[in-house]
């Protein structure tokens, strides 16, 4: 699968992705293959099973500024959301945002993870 199926099958804009990387797809999906391997998403869960709200506001922005750069749409709005929410002490509303994020992920990696 090229970056350009993947990005079609989540529905993202894989032009607005390549054109962050001057146009070159090769860089644009050897990036995309690095997501797959990032720590943050990880180190995320722990800090939800330990509701360290500093730790979760910390790995959902990273992790919001990851998937914003990689055009990956649904992580970054769902870990925006997170960051919100902790911001703003409504840590009620942390698990039900975390499910959305770790939907998504989910579906993001399993599809990234198919990439050639």
């Amino acid at each position: 699968m090229t970056g350009q199926e993947a990005f079609q099958e989540l529905g993202f804009p894989y032009e607005e992705l390549v054109a962050r990387f001057s146009g070159n797809e090769k860089l644009a999906e050897r990036f995309l293959k690095k997501f797959v391997e990032d720590k943050t998403y990880g180190a995320l869960c722990q800090a939800i099973e330990e509701d360290d709200y500093a730790k979760i506001e910390g790995f959902a922005h990273t992790l919001k500024g990851v998937a914003a750069n990689l055009g990956l749409q649904s992580i970054f709005h769902y870990a925006e959301a997170v960051v919100k929410a902790v911001r703003q002490k409504q840590y009620s509303e942390i698990p039900p945002l975390f499910e959305l994020l770790q939907q998504s992920y989910e579906q993001v990696i399993f599809v990234l993870k198919q990439l050639d």
